[in-house]
């Protein structure tokens, strides 16, 4: 083996070990280490929550899904996204800010 060659296996492998995993696995966001700052509210529930919102709105659930719910730690609540079920129109969506420990939601119609 040459020097370049010796050189550049060397890069490889310490490129490869700080890329690499070790082996912990990613926190869940809705669960802080603090377990006092837990969501009383599940994804599930708060996924639900959105739908009803909607649907009390006028958003029909047979043709708006939910297509993402992420918990927002800095505000303490669910952020969930619902979508018209393809063709999607312009403005077909909204999206539903539920509070992670009392369920009362906020409605943001699309644009």
């Amino acid at each position: 083996m040459t020097r370049f060659t010796s050189i550049i296996t060397v890069g490889i492998a310490l490129l490869v070990g700080a890329c690499g995993s070790n082996g912990a696995q990613p926190a869940d966001p809705a669960q802080p280490a603090d377990p006092a700052q837990a969501p009383a509210i599940t994804e599930q529930r708060a996924r639900e929550i959105a739908s009803q919102l909607g649907a009390e709105n006028g958003y029909d659930p047979a043709i708006y899904v939910v297509t993402s719910a992420r918990w927002e730690a800095e505000r303490s609540a669910w952020f969930v996204f619902l979508e018209h079920a393809p063709p999607t129109p312009p403005g077909g969506h909204f999206s539903v800010w539920v509070d992670g420990q009392t369920g009362e939601g906020q409605l943001r119609h699309g644009e």
